[in-house]
């Protein structure tokens, strides 16, 4: 990751692992430029205490709101840069799909290193809902898991089919009004044994096109084929077009030109009027 920055201006740690980090950074030769360590007091002096307005940090809707690290099929490491513009349309989508409010109370399940987290922090912080955070172990898959949805009445969790399997029956667990399954191929069996009590939802996304592309909504009077799996669904809508998956700007890896698959494997469509130059992959039925 340190390699493929190609020398980061800014790194964000912690005072544990600064000197791992330091060792790392300086025997790859991408020593960060300045290193900010977040649980120091004296790293938040002179900072202000209200949030900056957009005006005076510049910021507008193509630049990059994170950067998330992901190995897909080569097993190495690529920085993959999201910019606000596709954030707000996840937030959009969410509130609009999963019928998040102020009285929601979302399960962060998803480790910080997969871009889930991402999507379980926006759907929650900007809508006003309550965003849930446990332990390791209390997040384990099986009773623990079980356990701290019911102790916490969590409304909203996104879980991949195994653990989702692992909670046993829906019985005792009616505060569960909307349940998204993710990273797997999910049996339509399970979907039957949960679509009834809860908004089921079986969702897919690459990281490239900010965690979510697609879903499908289970019907409460489906019924499972055996050995079938849930389909994933139509593209979502996005906001403005309804064209999805756009690179949309000069971003794509992180310091990684030659890993551009949109251009590659992406059948150029033609530009709806006011696109700005991205490579477009399919198109949302409205």
């Amino acid at each position: 990751m340190l390699r493929g920055s190609r020398r980061a201006q800014v790194l964000l740690t912690q005072k544990k692992l600064q000197q791992r980090l330091r060792a790392a950074a300086w025997s790859e030769g991408s020593a960060p430029g300045e290193i900010l360590l977040l649980d120091e007091e004296s790293t938040y002096e002179k900072q202000p205490e209200a949030n900056i307005g957009r005006q005076e940090t510049g910021e507008v809707s193509s630049n990059l709101a994170y950067v998330i690290y992901t190995s897909g099929s080569t097993g190495l490491p690529k920085g993959v840069m999201l910019e606000h513009t596709g954030v707000c349309n996840l937030a959009t989508l969410q509130k609009a799909e999963l019928d998040i409010d102020e009285t929601s109370r979302v399960l962060q399940f998803a480790s910080f290193s997969f871009d889930a987290c991402a999507r379980e922090v926006v759907m929650t912080l900007s809508h006003g809902a309550g965003l849930h955070l446990s332990t390791k172990e209390r997040l384990m898959p099986g009773d623990p898991l079980r356990a701290l949805l019911q102790e916490r009445n969590i409304t909203h969790v996104t879980l991949p089919p195994t653990a989702l399997s692992a909670l046993g029956e829906p019985d005792g667990l009616e505060s569960l009004k909307t349940l998204v399954v993710v990273g797997e191929v999910c049996p339509s069996q399970l979907a039957q044994q949960w679509r009834t009590g809860t908004h089921f939802i079986n969702a897919y996304g690459p990281t490239e096109g900010t965690v979510c592309a697609t879903m499908y909504h289970v019907a409460p009077n489906s019924m499972a084929t055996p050995g079938q799996g849930v389909p994933i669904g139509a593209p979502v809508p996005m906001r403005g077009s309804t064209f999805w998956m756009s690179t949309g700007s000069q971003y794509h890896w992180c310091g990684r030109r030659d890993l551009d698959w949109w251009s590659r494997c992406c059948p150029r469509l033609p530009e709806p009027a006011g696109a700005d130059g991205g490579t477009f992959c399919g198109r949302s039925v409205q």
